[in-house]
């Protein structure tokens, strides 16, 4: 547990955290401010509060809304580039600029037809500073709520449109999000749920780089489920984190976990040390493949619950120490937020209270753990297909290479490395096996990532590129990692050919959005699926490794 401050009041939680290192890491929450103001009333106030390596200190904050202020999560891109959301009802968004807490208006919220409708937002994701998320949930208008998710362009915020499971077909029919992250800018995934009368179910969203999706996903072993939380090692390992078997819609319930290994979604159900049954998770986070710690609470008593962390090895969830105040155990002690520090340590936040009696204070909770081991989690192509978006090809590092079939962009092929902690410095970039030249290279767009571009490269061409001394900021170093590029231009449906199969599909697509369904027929990567993409395949047609 870490010494953390507290504003003048009975009733204090921190419900973010995001931690950039061990020396640079921010939480947000909330309190209720004493009575006062022109109604003689309390209210709720923002508040954030920073580490600097030795002690937290709270930080000036704004309150937007006319009431309900709250900050619920926040995101750290940079020192000078920190975003928070809050509110309930009115939902707003804060940016941290090195030196103050600044509003971000959102744009009035549209619902079928009506302007302005209240808004719950719940969470935040970003892949750099122009491409950021929130997720949460609107008035449906009758009486309940239906998912939103907007998106800043690093210009302003979008409300961009989300499925929703169904309609309301009678008495309540509510559903909405409450976590997102996001591994690119054409995978997204957002976690929740929808709820038929007093049953909730899970509810997982995607979003392809053009289009949000609704992926199927299971429920608790009871036939309920909640999502709260997701975090990501990579494309093929993704935990969310919730509860089920829930007795109503605002008693806590049992943990639950789901797991996607690219293909489903699956349940798992991690150990449960309360008598009573009720041990809610809140937050995951990942440190790496098969890696996951995740936290919230588990009930102790008739009165009382203690904080709550598991960790998934790539084969069970078990049960890890974490610390409680002191007390008579029956105060209410729940952890609401992971974050993990550039050195793999994980940061966690929530409220603790000694007493059922007592006043509910900030809580924090630090565990230090050996950095996560550097290694490469993996490497994409990525093109910008003119305003429609940016679209990855996976270049596995294993059997056979990816297959480019789109043309270069200004001479270029681009890729992308990412790694399982950030990366620090990288030595070298060279073509070990094919025809092509580095014409740059350079870290990011994400800390842990690494973008080479590369030019001169033939049409049906293998091309290995290697990256030699990448180090993270621990120190610990790679060397010889490497990625295969084979490029086939016009081999639209990845057999390794052009064909008379390619010239059928993009003649089938030509005129159609591009999506990440059919972007490989874009070959021109313009945005657009016409008869020069067509011309292209044909032209290509015959070639092949």
């Amino acid at each position: 547990m870490v010494n953390s401050p507290n504003p003048p009041s009975s009733d204090v939680a921190l419900t973010g955290v995001a931690p950039l290192s061990g020396t640079d890491v921010w939480a947000v929450g909330s309190y209720i401010a004493a009575a006062g103001g022109t109604d003689g009333s309390a209210s709720s106030r923002t508040l954030a509060m920073h580490w600097n390596g030795a002690s937290w200190t709270i930080t000036p904050t704004v309150n937007p809304a006319t009431s309900g202020n709250q900050l619920k999560k926040v995101i750290a891109l940079a020192s000078n580039n920190v975003w928070s959301l809050g509110g309930d009802g009115q939902s707003y968004t804060l940016r941290w600029d090195g030196a103050n807490w600044l509003h971000i208006p959102l744009p009035p919220i549209n619902n079928n037809g009506s302007s302005n409708v209240a808004t719950f937002l719940e969470d935040i994701a970003a892949t750099s500073g122009s491409d950021i998320w929130l997720v949460g949930a609107m008035d449906n208008l009758n009486g309940g709520t239906q998912t939103l998710t907007l998106h800043w362009n690093g210009a302003q915020w979008m409300q961009i449109p989300n499925p929703n499971i169904g309609t309301r077909t009678g008495g309540i029919y509510s559903q909405g999000l409450e976590s997102v992250v996001a591994l690119t800018p054409n995978n997204v995934w957002a976690v929740g749920h929808y709820r038929v009368g007093n049953t909730p179910h899970t509810l997982i969203l995607h979003w392809d780089g053009t289009a949000w999706t609704i992926v199927p996903s299971p429920d608790g072993p009871t036939g309920d489920g909640w999502l709260h939380s997701i975090a990501a090692a990579n494309p093929n390992d993704i935990w969310a984190v919730g509860e089920y078997d829930k007795v109503d819609l605002t008693s806590d319930a049992k943990a639950l976990a789901l797991h996607w290994d690219g293909v489903a979604w699956t349940a798992s159900v991690p150990p449960n040390p309360s008598p009573f049954g009720v041990n809610p998770l809140h937050s995951v986070v990942a440190r790496g493949p098969n890696d996951f710690y995740a936290a919230g609470s588990w009930q102790k008593g008739v009165d009382g619950s203690n904080t709550f962390t598991v960790h998934w090895d790539g084969a069970t969830w078990t049960q890890v120490p974490s610390d409680n105040p002191a007390g008579d155990g029956t105060g209410e002690n729940p952890l609401l937020d992971l974050g993990r520090d550039a050195a793999g340590g994980l940061w966690a936040v929530g409220k603790k209270q000694s007493t059922a009696t007592g006043p509910s204070l900030t809580l924090v909770e630090r565990a230090t753990f050996a950095p996560t081991a550097l290694a490469m989690s993996n490497v994409v192509s990525r093109k910008t297909h003119g305003a429609t978006g940016t679209f990855d090809i996976d270049l596995p590092t294993a059997g056979a290479p990816g297959i480019e079939s789109r043309l270069p962009i200004n001479g270029e092929h681009v890729l992308v490395y990412t790694f399982t902690t950030d990366v620090a410095s990288v030595d070298n970039a060279t073509i070990s096996a094919g025809t092509a030249n580095v014409a740059s290279r350079a870290l990011g767009p994400n800390p842990n990532q690494y973008t080479v571009h590369l030019t001169g490269i033939p049409d049906v061409q293998h091309v290995v590129v290697q990256l030699d001394g990448v180090r993270n900021p621990a120190g610990e170093a790679l060397s010889g990692v490497s990625a295969q590029l084979d490029v086939v231009v016009g081999d639209v449906n990845a057999s390794r050919a052009v064909n008379s199969s390619d010239i059928a599909i993009s003649k089938a697509a030509a005129g159609a959005a591009v999506t990440a369904a059919n972007f490989r027929a874009d070959v021109t990567a313009n945005g657009s699926i016409n008869s020069t993409d067509v011309a292209v395949v044909k032209a290509r047609s015959g070639g092949g490794l």
